[in-house]
Formats: C-alpha cells, sequence, structure tokens
C-alpha cells in the first residue's frame, strides 16, 4: 500500500468517483453519502471550549453569557461553514467573531488573548500542554464531530483497500478523548 496524504477537497466526492482519490476521512455529515459510496463511522468526537490556561476572564466552567461576550475565533475549512459554526447558528448562539483561521493553527492563536473557540476534544486535547490551553465542557448543546471513511463501492472488495480500512477502524478505535482542564 502506498499512502498520499493530503487535505479533503471541497470536491472529494467527484475525486472519490474519477479514483483521482481512494478513501477521504470527512464528517459524516459533511455531504450526503449515497449509494455509490462505502462509508464506515471510525469515532465520534466531542466540541471543547478552548481558552488561554491564564485567560483571568474565565475559570474552571464558562457560562453562556460569559462565552458570548468574549471575542471568538471561528474555525474554517476554507470553503464552506464548519459544523460547529453551522450548530451555532442553529441554536441562535451569538459569537463575538474578531479571528477566522483554519483547526491547525486556531489552537495556537489563543495564548496571551482573551479570544475564547470550539476545537473538537482530540485536537484540542493532543496539543493542549503546547498550546497552553485550559479546555472546558461547551456551556450549549454541541452535537459531536463524527468522522467517517468514504470511498468508492468499486473499492469494497479490493485486499489493500479493505486492508487500509481496517487498520484506521483499528487505530481509531483505540483512541478515547478526554476533557482536560487546566
Amino acid at each position: 500500500v502506498e499512502l498520499h496524504i493530503q487535505p479533503v477537497s471541497a470536491t472529494f466526492l467527484d475525486d472519490i468517483t474519477a479514483d483521482t482519490v481512494d478513501l477521504t476521512i470527512v464528517p459524516l455529515a459533511a455531504d450526503s453519502i449515497t449509494d455509490s459510496f462505502g462509508y464506515q463511522t471510525l469515532y465520534s468526537d466531542p466540541y471543547v471550549i478552548a481558552v488561554d490556561a491564564a485567560n483571568p476572564l474565565v475559570s474552571s466552567e464558562i457560562t453562556l453569557e460569559q462565552f458570548s461576550s468574549l471575542p471568538y475565533l471561528a474555525s474554517s475549512n476554507g470553503h464552506s461553514p464548519t459544523l460547529v459554526e453551522t450548530q451555532l447558528d442553529r441554536l441562535g448562539i451569538p459569537r463575538r467573531l474578531e479571528v477566522t483561521t483554519g483547526f491547525g493553527i486556531a489552537p495556537f492563536l489563543l495564548r496571551d488573548t482573551p479570544l475564547v473557540t470550539i476545537l473538537p476534544a482530540s485536537l484540542a486535547s493532543t496539543v493542549a500542554d503546547g498550546a497552553r490551553l485550559k479546555l472546558l465542557a461547551p456551556p450549549m448543546a454541541l452535537e459531536p464531530l463524527v468522522e467517517a471513511m468514504v470511498w468508492a463501492d468499486r473499492n469494497d472488495d479490493d485486499p489493500s483497500h479493505r486492508w487500509l480500512r481496517e487498520r484506521l477502524v483499528d487505530i481509531t478505535s483505540r483512541k478515547t478523548w478526554s476533557l482536560m482542564t487546566g
């Protein structure tokens, strides 16, 4: 098996159909998966609130009022609102938007600022120490991010493709994300 890992494009289903991509890992709600695609859920990732660990405005808990009043850092995937932004809009949660950036850099922009953001727990807990983050339970009910692998049905029985899918399921089944505070 030879792997070429690249960012997911907005046209990932077209890429799979055209056989230029064999497998993509995406949030399950990113697109409706049709009968011509196979998919399998890999894991469910709850969201956490992240702030600078030394942020004097936030203690070990954050209220909805605090969240809405603090300057907000929104994560963007570059081509459409993220699932968490869509949820916040649907819930009518106001934000004081001051910064928009990609998920990968978002945690590192919080240091020495009053900014607040929402991150998947897997990313947040992995970088919390290095980015000097305080992670908190969200004060609103958010559906977790559900990551799934998607592939063309034509690859269902391909031995190397099946092997890769089994490895991904095995790797992700051993991961657990916990809320780390402090």
